[in-house]
């Protein structure tokens, strides 16, 4: 990791922009991934209007990631997941039904020495 797309520096853990072409999936939910680090991953995804969003299933419940670049063929899979937070970011109003775009931040759960590896491997080629 060179720090070359650090924009918030000020924080404990740096952030790292994510190049196109990585997408993270959770349940049904797949998006572009927009930044990175050891401990949290975010990501865009779509939904139809009146679609429920990750968080409206129950607070308990164990979700698993999975991370993948089509330009690297990486795949990370089941890693297990808390989702942090949840907005929207803009109205995609150019369909019908209107979709939904949403932020989806996510915190890693009990990653192993493999799943680091791999995660670190992933942030040095797509950041």
């Amino acid at each position: 990791m060179n720090g070359c797309n650090l924009p918030f520096n000020r924080r404990r853990q740096p952030r790292f922009i994510v190049l196109k072409g990585a997408m993270a999936i959770v349940e049904n939910k797949y998006g572009n991934i927009v930044e990175i680090n050891m401990k949290w991953l975010s990501f865009h995804y779509r939904v139809k209007e009146g679609k429920p969003l990750l968080s409206d299933f129950s607070r308990s419940k164990k979700f698993t990631i999975d991370i993948t670049s089509s330009f690297h063929d990486f795949c990370l899979t089941d890693i297990p997941i808390k989702i942090t937070s949840e907005r929207e970011v803009t109205p995609i109003s150019d369909f019908h039904p209107p979709l939904r775009k949403i932020r989806c931040g996510v915190e890693f759960k009990k990653l192993t020495v493999y799943d680091l590896f791999q995660l670190n491997k992933f942030i040095t080629l797509s950041c």
